[in-house]
């Protein structure tokens, strides 16, 4: 029928992880006691290069699902 949905994730790092395995990495990164972070903090604890943290957050932000403090 017409109103099926065919999504698929793409890999686009060097380790093969999804967009959204990268976004998952980020957000759980937090934690009840633990609710700001720096974006070096985020990239440590989520295993993702400085840079791809900093992006993600960035677009996280953007969408507005973390606030800058």
């Amino acid at each position: 029928n017409g109103n099926e949905c065919h999504a698929r994730v793409m890999a686009n790092s060097s380790t093969g992880d999804s967009v959204t395995d990268r976004l998952v990495r980020v957000l759980e990164t937090f934690t009840p006691a633990r609710t700001v972070q720096t974006a070096a903090e985020i990239g440590r604890r989520s295993g993702l290069p400085r840079s791809t943290a900093h992006r993600i957050v960035g677009e996280l932000v953007d969408a507005g699902l973390l606030e800058r403090d």
